[in-house]
């Protein structure tokens, strides 16, 4: 018995599309939600005078490290993103003093009242 040779015209093995619609389809989508998520990052940083906001187009961390140039800390804590649970943390923590620069310390006598929002009680004003 000798074995069976099936031959295939070259034509037949490009018979299928190159893409799918359903595959073309999801592409389109990780697409659309990239560009959603760094062109905001990307307008931010290039408004707030950050050196090359240009990064914010890199997978993964571009967001992060141009966010991270915004508020004033060093983009390697980007890195830290990469510890589970601990990174996310850290990062939290160390973004909250910079965030409110210029408005970290309180007034001598306590609390801080706004001028343009008071409240007054029963008769008196305060």
């Amino acid at each position: 018995m000798s074995a069976r040779v099936v031959y295939f015209p070259p034509e037949a093995k490009y018979a299928r599309p190159a893409m799918t619609l359903p595959e073309l389809s999801i592409i389109l989508v990780i697409v659309v939600v990239y560009v959603g998520f760094s062109l905001p990052a990307y307008i931010v940083g290039s408004r707030s005078g950050v050196s090359s906001p240009w990064i914010a187009f890199i997978p993964v961390f571009g967001v992060l490290i141009v966010l991270l140039r915004v508020i004033g800390q060093s983009a390697w804590l980007a890195l830290l993103a990469l510890i589970p649970y601990v990174g996310g943390l850290v990062l939290d923590i160390s973004g909250l003093p910079s965030r409110f620069r210029s408005d970290t310390t309180a007034p001598a006598g306590g609390r801080r009242r706004s001028s343009s929002f008071r409240f007054s009680r029963g008769t008196g004003t305060r």
